[in-house]
Order: structure tokens, then C-alpha cells, then sequence
């Protein structure tokens, strides 16, 4: 229901609006039929007018001189007019009991208000006509609560709450969205192949790829580089003539030569001895010439019990070739059977390079400890040889080099200056040693080494031989 006048009249929505409580001499409009009424006693006379029934109070009735004032002698006998002062004196039907429609009508102070054309409606005679005009005015000030019940902003959820748009684009503020669970948020399409070098990249793309990789990454070479980013080499090279040449093996010792399309290591002629990683003997240098008349002058060989089977005899050797051992040939001048036997030892470490070797020895008959032992004796490093007995006889199994070995009293790794074998290449390292085992046992690593006791008979012969025939 809204109020539409101040004192003197009411609009109501429906005929069953209309309540006889309120005060004497109200004209009430009712919007569904587009009656007026005006309230006496309790009921409420239709005033006459287009659209009055069977009953109806006619203007003439109630305004019989057209002056605009109700004559209340229709409406009750004891009152001849009804002036605007005895309206004015009405109860405000605004604040009244009356007009309390309990919860949906009650705005509280938002319906306590006043009208600015008051003196506008005042001036309004009560006419059947003016009180159509009056009722028509707007109260858009005292009346507005659009502003109050305008909660647009507060209920407009469309941002957060749009997931049943049916199209897969949609737009938010103007800006373009997918909706959650399209494929598109989870499809891991491959990128399309392109090529490096192409329109795709500007003038700068290497530059900025060099600084995101780093040493440790995998590079894939091509050509003659090889190796990773972090340690790359070459491995070949291109002449003048614009050959490419590959790498080849290149030995300690060898230059380069060509060979076809390869770079390979050769050996000058006359440069280095021959025997050089092919054979050395079992001292100095390994000249196995040396060894050989070692043997052809005036040789005492030592029997078993000179040995004894508590003392393994020890000559040292350093090589100025790589040399991969695969046989320890000896020569024999007695029979024996298991009685010797044989290991190659590097001095730094005392580290047995080969296992205890036994071999058994014929008399006048090149013999040979070990086979296909595939064993690399490195250029420039100390080594030595054991020989040890597990029993004794006098039966000399091996040739030696020469006769008694002649004996230095103090250790060849001890000798001063440039004497010293295991410190200077500048001498063949000659010398002799020994250390003590148990029943002729060679252990995984050897003892400290003695100087070289008082041996009777000399150092049985070895040849380190890379031939395995």
C-alpha cells in the first residue's frame, strides 16, 4: 500500500485494502477499480464519477454547488458542511494504528516522511477531478527507496558464479576466458617443429641461448669434435688440400704421421731400440741384450738352497716404453718341478701386479711362467722382480745373470743424487734386493725391502715378453 497524501486522503491497492478503523471523513482511492471513497461511520461512500455503480454518491450529492467542498449534510444529518479547517483537524492517518499492515507495510522510519508540494496539494479543492490529478502526482523524493532496495552490486553474482555459459569463450569485463574443465587447460600438445635458423627467431636467439647453457650440458658435436661441452676434443684435422684427417693411436715415444686418411703415431728409424713394448729383461733399462750376455759370462747359478726359502731375491727394472706383459720367459739348466716361482711387484705401492707364479724348469729348455696375463708395465715407473724357492735341492733350475752377484751394501732406492733408482731416469736402474718370506710364499704385497745379503750364486734370468706364443 502506498500513501499518497498527507491528512486528508489515502491510495490503496485493492478494495479489500480498505479499513474501518480509520478516522471519519477519509477519501480513500482504490487503484484496481479506480473508485473513491470517503469514510463514514463504517462503511465508505463511493463518491459519484465514470465508473460509479448502482449506489453510488454522484457529485451532485456531495458537491451540489460545484464550490469544491463536500456537502456532509449527505453524509450525516447533524453536520451541514465539511470545511478544509475540520480536515486539517483530523488524526495523521500516517502514524495511526491504522495504517500499521504489519510486516510488509511496516518501512519503520523509511515510510516517516513529509511532501514537498504540500502547498500544492493544500490549494487542491476536493473534486473528483483534482483528486485524480492529486493522485497521479509523484512522490519521487519522500517515496524514492530505490537507493535503499538497489542491490545490484551486491547481488550481482555474474563474475563469480558464471560456469553455465554453454559457449566454451566467454567474456568477463571485457576480457576473454575459458571456462574451468576445457580440454584446452590440460591438453600437453607437442611443440611444432621449426627450424633454428628460421623466420620464428630474431637476430638475437643465439645470444640469449648461450646464456642458458651451461658447461655441464650435453652438446651434441658434430664433425671432427667430440667429447661434451665441459672437456671437448679434436679428433681429427683438415689440411690444406681439404682432406680431413682422423686420429689415429699414438704411442708414448712415436710422432705423427699420415696414413691415408688417418693420423697415426710411427717411430723413427734408428730413434728407439726395437725391442721398446715388445720384450725387456729383468733389470735396468730391460735391454734384454744386456740380460742375454749377462748370462753368457761366466754365470754361477744359484741352486735352491742358495735361495733358501725364507728370502725372495729382488732386481729392479724401470722401461722407457709401455710394455703389456703376457708371458715371463726363462731359460732352464736343471730339472725341477714346482720348485720356483715368480711375480712382478711396482716399488711405490709394494703391489704384486701379477699372481705367484710357480713354473717347473728343464735342463738346456727356454721355459715360460704365466700366460696371456695381458699385464701393462708403464714407462718411467720402478719396478722389480721376485724369485723365491718353497724348497731346497741343489739342483740349479734357472740360468742367472752372471756369476755371484756382486752386492752394493746399501738399497738402490737409497743411493745419493742422480744414483737414486727410484727418483732419477738418468741411470738404468742396476741394482738388487731382497726380502724375507715363509716357506718361499710371494704375498700380495710385498715386505720392505733389505739391502742385498751376501747371495751366493747371482739373480736367475727374466725376459718380460708381450708375445703370448
Amino acid at each position: 500500500m502506498i500513501i499518497t497524501a498527507e491528512l486528508h486522503s489515502l491510495v490503496v491497492p485493492t478494495e479489500s485494502d480498505k479499513d474501518t478503523i480509520w478516522p471519519e471523513g477519509l477519501i480513500v482511492f482504490v487503484t484496481e477499480t479506480g473508485k473513491t471513497y470517503v469514510k463514514k461511520g463504517a462503511e465508505f461512500i463511493a463518491m459519484g464519477g465514470e465508473g460509479g455503480g448502482s449506489g453510488d454518491m454522484t457529485k451532485a450529492v456531495y458537491d451540489p454547488n460545484e464550490d469544491g467542498v463536500i456537502a456532509l449534510a449527505q453524509l450525516d444529518a447533524g453536520t451541514s458542511t465539511f470545511k478544509q479547517s475540520d480536515h486539517d483537524n483530523l488524526p495523521n492517518p500516517h502514524h495511526s494504528n491504522a495504517l500499521d499492515h504489519s510486516n510488509s507495510l511496516d518501512h519503520s522510519d523509511s515510510l516517516d516522511h513529509s511532501h514537498s508540494n504540500k502547498s500544492t496539494l493544500d490549494t487542491y479543492a476536493q473534486t473528483e477531478i483534482n483528486l485524480a490529478d492529486a493522485v497521479s502526482k509523484k512522490h519521487s523524493n519522500s517515496l524514492d527507496h530505490s537507493n535503499s532496495l538497489d542491490h545490484s552490486n551486491s547481488l550481482d553474482h555474474t563474475q563469480n558464479t558464471d560456469t553455465g555459459t554453454s559457449s566454451a569463450n566467454f567474456s568477463i569485463n571485457g576480457s576473454n576466458a575459458i571456462k574451468e574443465g576445457d580440454s584446452r587447460l590440460t591438453d600437453a600438445r607437442t611443440p611444432t617443429a621449426h627450424n633454428l635458423a628460421g623466420a620464428q627467431h630474431n637476430a638475437d636467439t643465439l645470444a640469449n641461448l648461450n646464456t642458458k647453457i651451461s658447461d655441464a650440458d650435453v652438446v651434441a658435436f658434430a664433425g671432427q669434435i667430440g667429447g661434451s661441452a665441459a672437456s671437448p676434443d679434436i679428433r681429427g684435422l683438415r689440411e690444406s688440400g681439404a682432406a680431413l684427417l682422423t686420429m689415429g693411436a699414438v704411442n708414448d715415444g712415436q710422432y705423427l704421421q699420415r696414413s691415408g686418411g688417418n693420423i697415426i703415431g710411427a717411430t723413427p728409424a734408428g730413434s728407439n731400440p726395437t725391442w721398446w713394448g715388445k720384450i725387456a729383461g729383468n733389470m735396468g733399462d730391460g735391454n734384454p741384450g744386456l740380460a742375454l750376455r749377462q748370462m753368457l759370462h761366466n754365470p754361477l747359478n744359484a741352486t735352491p738352497t742358495n735361495i733358501s726359502t725364507s728370502i725372495a731375491r729382488c732386481a729392479y727394472l724401470k722401461l722407457n716404453a709401455d710394455l703389456v706383459v703376457n708371458k715371463i720367459r726363462f731359460f732352464g739348466v736343471g730339472v725341477t718341478t714346482n720348485v720356483y716361482r715368480v711375480a712382478i711387484y711396482r716399488d711405490s705401492d709394494s703391489a704384486r701386479l701379477t699372481a705367484e707364479l710357480a713354473f717347473t724348469t728343464a735342463a738346456q729348455a727356454w721355459g715360460a711362467a704365466g700366460t696371456a696375463l695381458n699385464i701393462t708395465l708403464s714407462a718411467n715407473t720402478l719396478y722389480f722382480i721376485a724369485v723365491a724357492v718353497n724348497a731346497t735341492g741343489t739342483t740349479a733350475g734357472c740360468q742367472c745373470l752372471s756369476a755371484t752377484a756382486g752386492r752394493i751394501g746399501i738399497l738402490p732406492t737409497s743411493w745419493p743424487g742422480n744414483l737414486d733408482i727410484d727418483t732419477s731416469p738418468v741411470i738404468e736402474p742396476v741394482g738388487f734386493a731382497d726380502f724375507a718370506v715363509t716357506t718361499g710364499a710371494l704375498p700380495a704385497t710385498a715386505p720392505a725391502r733389505a739391502l742385498q745379503s751376501a747371495w751366493t750364486g747371482g739373480m736367475p734370468a727374466f725376459f718380460l715378453d708381450n708375445n703370448n706364443a
